[in-house]
């Protein structure tokens, strides 16, 4: 995938996230995507979504303070973008 695309298609994640059709689910296919690209420089950004989804996972009981964060910073991410 090339950076360019890479970074569309993190994008489009954010918009399903602001949408509300995932909100940790969809930071951790953020993650996922990331990872699987070996963390390129291009996308370094969106490495705060990563940070999130290990917040969930470490403290399970307050997710909804998560994703509520993870619905800001992907609101965040598409307003750059305009």
């Amino acid at each position: 995938m090339t950076p360019r695309a890479l970074r569309d298609e993190l994008l489009a994640i954010c918009g399903e996230i602001v949408d509300g059709a995932v909100h940790h689910a969809g930071a951790a296919r953020v993650w996922v995507l990331m990872v699987e690209a070996n963390y390129p420089h291009d996308v370094e950004d969106f490495r705060v979504f990563a940070g999130a989804v290990s917040e969930i996972e470490d403290d399970p009981r307050n997710a909804s303070v998560y994703d509520a964060a993870i619905r800001d910073m992907a609101r965040a991410k598409l307003a750059e973008r305009q």
